[in-house]
Order: C-alpha cells, then sequence, then structure tokens
C-alpha cells in the first residue's frame, strides 16, 4: 500500500492538449505571463511544469505520508478484526440454526415418547382391571369349592 501511495504521488498524470481545456479558469496561467523556456515546456507537454516543492515540505509531505500509512495500517487491523468477527458471527449463526433443528427433533422425539407413556398407561391401566376381575373370580370359584 505504501507503495502505491509513494509511485502515485511521484507520477504526473499525462494530459492530452484537449483535456487541459476542461480546467478551471483559476488554475490556467496566461501564456503571456511565461518566460520562454515555461512557454517551450507548456507547447510540448500541454500545461505548465510543475514547481519543485522544497526540503521542507518534501519533508512535511513524507511525514504526512508517513501517519497516513501508519493509519492505513490501523485500519487494515480493524478491518481484519471486522471480519473475523463476521466469520465468528457467521459460525455462531449456523450453530444456532443447528441447535435449533436438534432442539425441534427432541421436542418432537419428546411427544412421541408422552403419548407412546400414555398408551402404555391406559394398557397397563386396563390389563389390571382384567387382572383383578379374573383374580376375583378365581377366587369365588376356590371359595364355592370349598364349600
Amino acid at each position: 500500500m505504501a507503495e502505491f501511495i509513494e509511485t502515485f504521488i511521484s507520477k504526473r498524470r499525462n494530459r492530452s492538449s484537449n483535456s487541459s481545456t476542461n480546467d478551471s479558469p483559476d488554475r490556467k496561467k496566461p501564456r503571456s505571463s511565461l518566460n520562454y523556456s515555461e512557454q517551450q515546456h507548456v507547447e510540448e507537454d500541454g500545461e505548465p511544469p510543475l514547481a519543485m516543492p522544497s526540503n521542507m515540505q518534501s519533508e512535511d509531505i513524507q511525514e504526512t505520508l508517513h501517519e497516513i500509512l501508519e493509519k492505513l495500517g490501523k485500519l487494515d487491523i480493524i478491518e481484519n478484526s471486522v471480519n473475523n468477527l463476521q466469520a465468528t458471527l457467521l459460525d455462531s449463526e449456523m450453530r444456532t440454526k443447528t441447535l435449533e433443528g436438534f432442539q425441534f427433533k427432541a421436542k418432537k422425539e419428546i411427544n412421541d415418547l408422552k403419548e407412546s407413556l400414555s398408551f402404555t398407561e391406559e394398557e397397563y391401566k386396563s390389563n389390571l382391571a382384567n387382572v383383578d376381575k379374573k383374580q376375583e373370580s378365581i377366587s369365588l370359584q376356590i371359595a364355592t369349592m370349598e364349600k
């Protein structure tokens, strides 16, 4: 990223003479105010030469660029953290959906077991009543035989 910014700043955009007509009038110098060497340079490139920044200005720019690069590095760290949080959130959502599926299945199985238990209880009560009746009839038969 640092190399990109440095190359971006160090390179000059090439403009055609047609695109220079689209610039605002404040940025353009009238040709009469340029000296002869500047006029030749303007005629070759289609724009006036850039003024070279002083040593102090380039140090200020370099410091500013380094600060920007540090902040971009921090932004990359934040972006990685956000991406990790998104991945964790997605994983949590998938786990939640899986647990909800297990919960639904477990509830269905519990309801099936409850129905089975109630049916078994009814069968047990019915069979117990039949056993009690049979036991009474056998007891009566034994009592009548003993007499």
